[in-house]
């Protein structure tokens, strides 16, 4: 080993993954999740356990179901349905509101989401969004968008950041840190 292999290891400290300071639930780590049925749960896996949130959302109109969903880094999921429309939902006690969102800006209709920072371990992120590129035509809901965008849910407009056949169809999750993962 040469001597000076040590100066190449690089020691700093990590830096932590999120800005915790605006975050509710900071020291307990949930999956927040959303059935076909509208009920809002958390999970924990720590121990593994789901608890019910509340049994039925109250929002949109009977006989649209769940899309896609992310939650923001205060504990506020934002819920696309498929009626179109993205929705407002509270994880402490499932309250729900409509949102100004227009469906079908550049062609998104439906759609994967996840939060990531904008700015090196936040507080400030950005909802993503993956479209769905998957024809209706075809059997599927699917709208003919493809690729990378982002809604600023300060007034929900939509900015298409780019096309990306990686990412067509895609759920998506972020970090603290903003790195933006793709499933």
């Amino acid at each position: 080993v040469p001597d000076d292999a040590e100066s190449t290891i690089d020691a700093r400290p990590v830096p932590p993954d999120v800005f915790r300071a605006d975050c509710p639930d900071a020291n307990t780590l949930l999956v927040y999740v959303i059935s076909d049925d509208n009920e809002l749960m958390s999970f924990n896996p720590d121990n593994g356990q789901f608890t019910t949130i509340v049994k039925q959302i109250k929002c949109p109109a009977p006989g649209y179901n769940p899309f896609s969903m992310a939650v923001d880094r205060k504990g506020t999921a934002y819920i696309l349905f498929t009626d179109g429309q993205i929705y407002r939902v509270s994880t402490a006690n499932g309250a729900c509101a409509p949102t100004s969102y227009a469906s079908g800006q550049s062609n998104f209709r439906f759609f994967g989401m996840g939060f990531a920072t904008r700015n090196i371990f936040g507080p400030q992120e950005t909802l993503y969004i993956s479209g769905d590129s998957e024809n209706s035509s075809s059997g599927g809901i699917g709208n003919g968008a493809r690729g990378l965008a982002r809604i600023d849910t300060s007034n929900f407009a939509l900015t298409f950041i780019g096309d990306d056949p990686t990412v067509d169809r895609a759920e998506l999750t972020g970090t603290g840190d903003g790195r933006l993962y793709a499933f």
